[in-house]
């Protein structure tokens, strides 16, 4: 049996208004939110007609449509039976055929939306024999309007939150109290959450036999004796400190390793940089050597030029001119190429030394103009690349220009 064998038939609801609804049929749907807000009476979880109390609800011969609005369901009954497909959700029926069908036709709106259901437990011994009490409230929905219809509201008119709280209070609060008898004050006043779960597990197959949905069960009041309220409140205490001590650690450890980890980077970039330099400083006296430029000579020609650039007062008596003589001896004395090797088998006199040296001059390889313009090629290329300072660029330069001049 469907709707159309109970004389209802779905119409076109386009407009949300109910005044609208009835300009465009010539009549007034009948609403349950409509008739609550002239009879609050009529509030509440269900609402039945036929309604004696309610004028235009007093006999379906009376109303030629009724609404469905959001969060509301409807249940079709006849002769006091829900058969298949006989539940209305939100739309606009047209129920004028209702009085053509033999029988007793009865429309039942239930609401859809969340609401509370108080629940107490006055007194109630721990498991460590402490008597405490708790109340808050209960969460929950109609989602089998069927089954709320049979298993709770019955043949009531009318059936509101409190009705239900009557209903529920005793299978509700003899399931709470026997979790509670279970726990220790303690336990019952710190292990909220898990309390809440427990009762989640009790509690939700029984709703759904209500055709409920549980949802939530929240403890607004906690009857302890203050001793142990105290007792709680202490060890919540001692807890956040020795967490807070424990954060602070870590937070410690974590600085630690951070610092451990800038140093080891620093020390990575500081070797990097001594391994640059040192190959830098290695490949410039290298390039030096190729052209016949001694470093030691360069380093003293540049110390020359930094004492002379910043002289100080009495310079003529704290030793600047003597230095500076020695460091002219410096650069004065012949470079290691030029110096000749020295024959062990003979005797190091003054006079075999001169004759030594002027026999290796003798032997060795005469200087041609080519060499001495390679020579002069990669002075030029060191000065442009800033390796040497201009004096000694100048120093340098003059040297192997005067001896190109004196080639033939």
């Amino acid at each position: 049996m469907g709707l159309i064998d109970v004389g209802i038939r779905l119409m076109d609801n386009v407009d949300k208004d109910i005044r609208r609804i009835g300009q465009r049929l010539g009549f007034m749907p009948l609403s349950w939110r409509q008739v609550v807000m002239g009879n609050p009476a009529k509030d509440g979880l269900l609402w039945r007609i036929p309604d004696p109390d309610v004028a235009m609800a007093n006999s379906l011969i009376r109303i030629q449509a009724i609404i469905v609005s959001e969060h509301e369901r409807a249940i079709v009954l006849k002769d006091g039976r829900i058969a298949d497909h006989e539940i209305l959700y939100p739309g606009l029926y047209d129920i004028r055929r209702t009085m053509e069908v033999r029988g007793q036709i009865e429309i039942i709106w239930t609401t859809t939306t969340e609401f509370q259901i108080r629940w107490g437990v006055p007194d109630v011994l721990t498991r460590d024999r402490v008597s405490v009490g708790a109340s808050g409230f209960c969460l929950a929905t109609i989602v089998a309007p069927e089954a709320f219809l049979t298993s709770v509201a019955g043949n009531a008119q009318v059936y509101t939150k409190e009705n239900l709280a009557a209903f529920t209070r005793s299978d509700i609060g003899s399931l709470l109290r026997d979790l509670m008898a279970r726990k220790t004050v303690m336990e019952f006043q710190l292990a909220r959450d898990e309390f809440i779960y427990a009762a989640r597990e009790k509690l939700d197959p029984i709703f759904a036999r209500w055709g409920l949905e549980f949802r939530g069960l929240t403890i607004e009041n906690q009857r302890i004796p203050e001793e142990f309220r105290q007792a709680a409140q202490a060890r919540v205490k001692i807890q956040m400190e020795k967490e807070a001590e424990l954060e602070g650690a870590q937070a410690d450890v974590s600085l630690a390793q951070l610092e451990a980890q800038r140093r080891i980077y620093l020390a990575q970039a500081e070797a990097t940089e001594h391994y640059v330099i040192g190959n830098a400083e290695v490949e410039k006296m290298r390039r030096q050597l190729s052209i016949d430029m001694d470093p030691l000579k360069l380093m003293t020609a540049e110390a020359m030029r930094i004492a002379a650039a910043n002289p100080s007062q009495g310079s003529l008596v704290d030793g600047r001119i003597q230095i500076m003589g020695q460091l002219s001896g410096v650069l004065n004395a012949p470079s290691p190429t030029e110096i000749p090797p020295v024959n062990p088998s003979v005797a190091l006199g003054p006079t075999t030394i001169a004759a030594s040296a002027s026999s290796t001059v003798q032997a060795s390889e005469p200087m041609t103009r080519e060499k001495i313009e390679s020579i002069l090629d990669k002075l030029d290329e060191r000065f442009a690349n800033g390796e040497i300072s201009e004096q000694t660029y100048l120093q340098m330069h003059d040297k192997w220009q005067k001896k190109l001049n004196q080639l033939p």
